[in-house]
């Protein structure tokens, strides 16, 4: 008979966002998995409850002999119960073996480090999960989903009861993916617990022994049939071209255009015309073609890229060049790098527009239209700072920046691939809303049905 190691007894718990789930009951037990799927984004906020920096206002949460615990990470990790989401944080100083052993819970208990032994165990950890590392590698080479891969294999080294996994799909092209699935299927097999949160629930059901629906804050369905539920799901979230209105090419019979081209690095030449208001999707076959076509078109590759508007041909070997024309990149994996932290929400928003709008005119105008049309979820309070918004209320701060901004093209990269299909369809009609005005885009996505229902033309460059 399986055994339970943890219980939520009509518990409730409020994050530092002030999202609240209620009314949670659930018993974890050993070598079984859990899949929190949700239209909502309301899972992600059950999963972060592992992470400790939720609290509790009601019910309790009881541990493996039944004594009550706290919502704090001290006693999660007590518990053998790690929280794993996107963002890893390595020592760029240490070495991959070094960050593997130094750098695991409880590791300062060590007194004295034996370098080959180390070196040996992280090899054989490498080699059981298929990872393509060496044990000397450097950090910095690393990429975020690499991290992510090397920080579950860290700890299912640990032996914990449970790994709570917090929306890695979006960090991953149909390579990476692949990969990850079939790390958490040894981990599986190795008896360890999983509670699995993802905006993409599809991709993991077949490691998913309970499916559970949660909505507005609670856990409303549980799901026994796999079947019934990829049903359910698919038709829930089907599909953002069935409410988004499909809107026609702007400006493709027009004059104006944009054209870009620049050499693969095996030398070939690659280009392509994108007019005002047009939404270009370039499908990738894997994670090093998704660099390479964006590091193409942002002049990042050998020989920069060549820009012809308005009959003017211009070399761009570095982005600042781009964006004197007005061309920006919008998507960076680690999404507080493009947020000023020490500003307000609002003046987030604003400050980039400064230098081409007067303070006295039109930025006035422009911030009552930008403001009256934002949709947080969050409570908007006056002078409020970025470092208390969630993830989807940071990328709505960053949607209503280039909104007011008013580019001529944005280059995204995973914007759409990063959320629930509720918030797809929502930054889905945002995306059209600045392609009728006359913004250009170029999706460099891996959610291939989101950026699909959306684009005007699809591009596939080799």
């Amino acid at each position: 008979m399986k055994q339970d190691f943890l219980r939520f007894h009509e518990l409730s718990v409020r994050n530092k966002y002030q999202e609240q789930m209620t009314g949670l009951n659930m018993v974890f037990f050993e070598k079984e998995s859990y899949l929190l799927c949700s239209l909502d984004h309301t899972g992600r906020s059950l999963a972060e409850i592992f992470n400790g920096d939720s609290r509790i206002v009601g019910g309790r949460i009881f541990d493996a002999e039944g004594m009550p615990g706290d919502c704090t990470e001290i006693f999660f990790q007590r518990e053998k119960i790690y929280y794993v989401d996107s963002h890893v944080r390595f020592m760029n100083s240490l070495n991959l073996a070094e960050n593997i052993f130094l750098l695991r819970p409880n590791s300062l208990k060590k007194v004295k480090l034996n370098r080959k032994a180390v070196l040996l165990r992280t090899e054989e950890l490498f080699r059981r999960y298929g990872l393509p590392f060496q044990p000397e590698q450097k950090v910095k080479s690393l990429r975020a989903i690499d991290k992510v891969l090397l920080q579950l294999v860290r700890l299912a080294d640990l032996q914990p009861k449970m790994l709570v996994i917090n929306n890695l799909s979006f960090i991953c092209n149909k390579e990476d993916l692949e990969r990850l699935l079939k790390i958490l299927g040894k981990i599986r097999e190795a008896g360890i617990s999983m509670l699995v949160y993802d905006s993409n629930p599809n991709c993991f059901v077949s490691l998913a022994d309970h499916i559970l629906l949660v909505k507005k804050g609670q856990v409303v369905k549980k799901f026994y049939d796999r079947e019934a539920f990829e049903i359910y799901w698919e038709h829930s979230s089907r599909s953002i071209s069935e409410r988004v209105a499909k809107k026609e090419p702007a400006g493709a019979e027009g004059k104006e255009y944009f054209r870009f081209s620049w050499h693969s690095p095996n030398g070939e030449l690659r280009s392509f015309e994108i007019h005002p208001g047009e939404i270009l999707y370039f499908p990738s076959d894997g994670w090093e073609h998704q660099q390479a076509l964006c590091r193409g078109m942002m002049g990042l590759g050998e020989g920069g890229v060549v820009l012809e508007a308005k009959g003017r041909r211009t070399v761009c070997k570095k982005p600042e060049v781009l964006q004197k024309h007005n061309i920006f990149f919008w998507g960076e994996e680690r999404i507080e790098d493009e947020l000023f932290p020490n500003m307000s929400v609002t003046d987030n928003i604003l400050m980039p527009s400064m230098k081409r709008i007067s303070r006295m005119g039109f930025y006035r105008a422009g911030e009552r239209f930008i403001l009256q049309d934002m949709d947080f979820s969050e409570i908007l309070e006056e002078g409020r700072e970025t470092g208390s918004l969630t993830d989807e209320g940071v990328w709505k701060l960053l949607c209503y920046r280039w909104k007011l901004y008013h580019p001529r093209m944005l280059i995204a990269y995973n914007v759409l691939s990063r959320f629930d299909p509720e918030m797809k369809r929502w930054m889905a009609g945002q995306l059209l809303q600045m392609a009728g005005r006359g913004t250009a885009f170029v999706l460099l996505e891996t959610a291939d049905e989101a950026a699909r229902s959306i684009a005007d033309r699809v591009i596939h460059i080799k």
